[in-house]
């Protein structure tokens, strides 16, 4: 069966951490294998070590939709995401808060928001602020990023659906383009630094990111190939029920849900540069990738926007290498929804729990959730859309219970 966002979730702390909800009965087991210690619960700091095999920290492996069918139409499903990152998570409180970051910023699908995210929970444990200069750029990037990523993933999509979207390619060239010439990397990657950021974007580096913005936003509001797919794929996969409540970023606001971390709990300098969410109000697959149009373009204004805007003066901290003992919790609103980091400091540089939260998890199951009742054809483009938000190769398996016969697409997120 399908399990709502939340149950997930509640599986997932009483699994892994012990801690079990009122009221809810016996959280079901999905995490651990099979034999594994009732009382043993290996997220806790004090877990005691069990013999064990090495937790990979790739990004790829065995992550699957899979829904089940009769007759063409879709009535039942599963999905095995998340884990991913639980290798990197363990061997950072090895390498300690510092080394930790080059993990954080590599353990999904945004660079960039992962980094600022990790960063923020570090500068709190250690009693610091960047710069307003550096929180500038740190929005600079962490929009620039954001449109970088809705932009790619529409053009992906689109690809798929045999849809020639010229325009978007050449957005995409573009933006990819302006984070080259700002930070050196097409990703950003060691951009972001705990205490500000790795350098300054001013001179030619601020210009010719400006220009890059302004041009891939032409490119966008230009075309009407997006409004075209939409017009197929109106009322398709409609996110419903309770799950809306489980689902964040795009996927929530595109129900109506004015869900945004930058408004409803602004970070670096988003009170002054983010007022409101937007939202659509369908709930569908049309209604999402409108919305993702639209907030890829508004990345952009607000990037440009930082840009012109950011005070002069220094961009990073000075960072004392040695944090407290505590419990500090960041939260950013990534492309892909609400992320968040946990650390727990154990005095000096060392850190006794890091633990990250990805929003691709809830929004696949409020999709998969959305597919059922929906014939095969309809439901693979729900799945297939959001297969492409999450950081992982996935397999999305088409069991059709009448003949027996399992059809299985690879998509490399």
């Amino acid at each position: 069966g399908v399990y709502p966002a939340a149950a997930v979730y509640e599986a997932e702390t009483a699994s892994l951490l012990g801690v079990e909800y009122s009221g809810r009965g016996k959280s079901m087991v999905l995490f651990l294998p099979e034999g594994w210690p009732s009382e043993l619960y290996p997220l806790r700091a004090r877990a005691e070590d069990v013999r064990s095999k090495l937790a990979s920290a790739s990004l790829r492996g065995g992550a699957f939709f899979e829904v089940s069918a009769e007759k063409g139409m879709v009535e039942g499903g599963v999905l095995a995401l998340g884990g991913l990152h639980y290798g990197v998570e363990r061997r950072a409180e090895e390498q300690g808060l510092f080394r930790s970051l080059p993990l954080a910023e590599r353990a999904g699908r945004y660079p960039i928001a992962q980094a600022a995210c990790y960063s923020m929970a570090a500068e709190e444990a250690l009693g610091v602020s960047p710069p307003l200069r550096g929180e500038y750029l740190r929005a600079v990037l962490l929009e620039a990023e954001r449109a970088l990523a809705h932009v790619e993933h529409l053009v992906r999509f689109l690809r798929w659906l045999g849809y020639s979207w010229s325009e978007g390619h050449e957005a995409e060239r573009l933006l990819r383009s302006g984070f080259v010439a700002a930070t050196g990397s097409p990703l950003g990657l060691g951009a972001i630094l705990i205490g500000g950021v790795a350098f300054d974007i001013s001179g030619d580096k601020e210009s010719k990111l400006a220009s890059r913005l302004s041009e891939a936003r032409e490119k966008l509001e230009s075309s009407e190939v997006v409004d075209k797919a939409c017009e197929e794929l109106s009322g398709v996969c409609k996110v419903r029920g309770s799950l809306v409540e489980g689902a964040t970023g795009v996927v929530a606001r595109a129900c109506g849900a004015a869900l945004d971390v930058r408004v409803d709990e602004p970070y670096a300098v988003y009170s002054e540069l983010k007022k409101a969410a937007l939202v659509e109000s369908g709930g569908d697959l049309a209604s999402i990738m409108e919305l993702e149009l639209r907030e890829a373009i508004e990345a952009m204004d607000i990037a440009a926007e930082a840009l012109r805007t950011a005070p002069a003066g220094a961009f990073r901290s000075r960072v004392a290498r040695k944090a407290g003992r505590g419990l500090c919790v960041a939260r950013v609103e990534s492309p892909g929804g609400e992320h968040v980091v946990l650390i727990e400091t154990a005095g000096g540089d060392r850190v006794s729990c890091y633990r990250a939260k990805h929003p691709y998890v809830v929004n696949a199951a409020a999709m998969l959730e959305a597919t059922i009742g929906l014939s095969v054809e309809e439901a693979v483009k729900g799945l297939y859309y959001m297969a492409l938000m999450t950081p992982q190769t996935v397999k999305l398996k088409i069991r059709d219970k009448t003949t027996g016969e399992v059809k299985l697409i690879r998509i490399s997120g």
